[in-house]
């Protein structure tokens, strides 16, 4: 409630009483994801990422705090300019959740950023099209279709 309102002050005062009432459960492992995506709404990352991985310490099953780990590491990873890491969680997402289109439509973005990849850029926004980034992602759909006009048009024209 208070995240939808932009009240991260609130909610995560809220967070931490049920996290100090819960220390060591699986409820503990929810508030630790709950207070995850809080903190990655303000720009806490190193902070967010802690939490996911206190979840996983006492679920390593997770796939909810598994996921979004890895979604952060894709974040960061490209904040810092480093492709080769955000690349491989990006990967590491498709793993997780192989019905999810959005990381096909970020490898896209990731090899589109590397010229020698240029193909594999392509690959991966048809992917993300045919895996239905058209209607779950309609902006990314829009640009991804846009990619891959000009993606063929430089690669034929080789």
């Amino acid at each position: 409630f208070f995240r939808m309102r932009g009240a991260t002050d609130e909610a995560l005062a809220w967070v931490e009483l049920a996290l100090a009432a819960h220390s060591g459960s699986l409820a503990r492992r929810d508030i630790a994801i709950g207070l995850a995506s809080i903190r990655r709404q303000r720009g806490e990352l190193a902070e967010a990422t802690a939490e996911l991985e206190t979840a996983l310490r006492i679920d390593p099953s997770s796939a909810v705090a598994g996921y979004n780990l890895n979604l952060l590491k894709v974040e960061s990873a490209l904040a810092r300019g480093d492709y080769s890491a955000a690349l491989t969680a990006s990967l590491e997402l498709t793993r997780l959740d192989p019905a999810n289109p959005l990381p096909y439509f970020n490898i896209g973005v990731i090899y589109d950023r590397l010229p020698e990849s240029r193909q594999k850029a392509l690959e991966a926004y048809r992917e993300f099209l045919r895996r239905g980034g058209n209607d779950q992602y309609p902006e990314a759909a829009r640009r991804a279709r846009e990619r891959i006009e000009l993606l063929n048009f430089e690669l034929n024209r080789r």
